[in-house]
């Protein structure tokens, strides 16, 4: 047994067998009970033995004896044990493809507003015309806007495939063809006021009259010259002079 174990190990079990067993003797209060406990105790050579040998046993064999209560008698498993080196631990964090956003966040929403796409209640004026008809002035959503026929503008009867028709040459070196007869209603940006002729007279001789801001309804359309921003607003219109 000496050659197993060293001193050291032999002194360390010793100690812890004297301890274990001052713990389960009871402590007396008088000289005549400590003569009288010290006479009722009788040497344990075999307890001393065996703590050595469970100390040593404990030390050298606990994990093979730990494996062991895992397994059955046939050397398998007991269903739902949990393996140490069964167990595999990630050290890399998740990550999610689109975190969500945490409670009370405030999400910032950004819209894309696309110039000319026609505001609530108006339509979207066709590029490229310049000339229309005007029939009405109207109020639509507290707005201003006015309602117009476009006009293709020719030349010539090659000017353009809506001016085919047209005989060559054409009076006052232009015309306009109304290919269409769908009318847009645009809104009138801020401060934009419909300018029409006084009296059907040339500009040259006198000077354009604005049209109150008031319902308004033309019975025979006029032709005007107009101008529409990006954001599809009037910003100029008045009446157009032809000879």
């Amino acid at each position: 047994m000496n050659d197993q174990f060293s001193d050291g190990e032999i002194e360390k079990a010793l100690r812890e067998s004297l301890r274990h067993e001052a713990a389960l003797a009871e402590v007396p209060d008088s000289y005549d009970r400590v003569r009288h406990a010290a006479a009722q105790r009788r040497p344990r050579p075999w307890f001393t033995a065996v703590a050595v040998a469970a100390s040593l046993a404990i030390g050298f064999g606990g994990a093979t004896w730990g494996q062991s209560l895992l397994n059955t008698g046939t050397g398998s498993p007991i269903p739902g044990a949990v393996v140490a080196s069964d167990l595999s631990v990630s050290t890399q964090p998740s990550r999610s493809s689109s975190p969500a956003p945490r409670a009370g966040a405030t999400v910032t929403v950004t819209v894309t507003v696309t110039p000319g796409v026609a505001q609530s209640g108006f339509d979207e004026f066709p590029v490229g015309y310049d000339h229309a008809n005007l029939s009405q002035l109207e109020q639509v959503n507290g707005h201003w806007a006015v309602v117009l026929d476009p006009l293709t503008v020719c030349r010539s009867s090659t000017d353009k495939p809506e001016c085919a028709g047209l005989k060559d040459p054409i009076p006052n070196d232009s015309t306009t063809v109304n290919v269409s007869l769908k009318t847009y209603r645009v809104p009138l940006a801020s401060s934009v006021v419909v300018q029409v002729l006084d009296a059907g007279a040339p500009p040259s001789q006198k000077p354009y009259l604005p049209v109150p801001l008031a319902t308004k309804k033309w019975e025979t359309p006029i032709e005007v010259v107009i101008a529409i921003s990006g954001d599809n607003e009037v910003t100029s219109i008045r009446q157009y002079w032809r000879p």
